[in-house]
């Protein structure tokens, strides 16, 4: 049995073949439904304890159980998790985690580029600055040459606005 996070934030539950989703959680249990009770009309549940412990088996599936699935799962969330804390390409990402995926897992992949593009989505943006200050630009790009050292960036901040614009001059 394993916990993972769904797309939505939300917590997968993996058991026995199937995948859940969490659905209702009480004083002391928990209960999931099966991820394909939309698609499918699978009625499939299981209870567990709040620790994710002691699975009782709830209503029966209406169809076969899938470890195939659930592995594309995991190599979908791991491309996503991994492009989220590292700086990789999602090339490079994608190359990685598709060459450790079983044969029948790479063939239920999506193309290559709705992935990259997936995994672009998962990297934070940058902060948008809210005043000058909060603009840092590095030295090499404030200098024109380093043998006269002249600045080339200058500021001009609007009076009667909160607009700031920057001019860059470039040889």
């Amino acid at each position: 049995m394993e916990v993972i996070k769904s797309n939505k934030g939300g917590s997968k539950l993996c058991y026995q073949g199937y995948m859940y989703t969490k659905h209702t959680t009480r004083k002391t249990v928990q209960w999931w439904k099966c991820v394909k009770r939309s698609s499918t009309a699978c009625k499939g549940s299981i209870t567990t304890s709040l620790q994710n412990e002691n699975p009782t088996p709830g209503q029966p599936h209406n169809h076969d159980p899938s470890d195939i699935s659930i592995k594309y799962t995991k190599s979908r969330y791991a491309m996503k998790e991994q492009a989220a804390l590292t700086r990789d390409k999602p090339s490079q990402i994608f190359a990685q985690v598709v060459s450790t995926c079983e044969d029948d897992v790479q063939a239920m992949m999506p193309r290559e580029e709705n992935c990259k593009r997936t995994m672009r989505y998962q990297r934070p943006a940058p902060p948008v600055p809210q005043s000058f200050a909060d603009v840092t630009l590095p030295a090499e790009f404030t200098i024109t040459t380093k043998t006269n050292s002249s600045y080339c960036m200058t500021m001009d901040r609007m009076l009667r606005t909160e607009c700031w614009s920057f001019v860059v001059l470039t040889v």
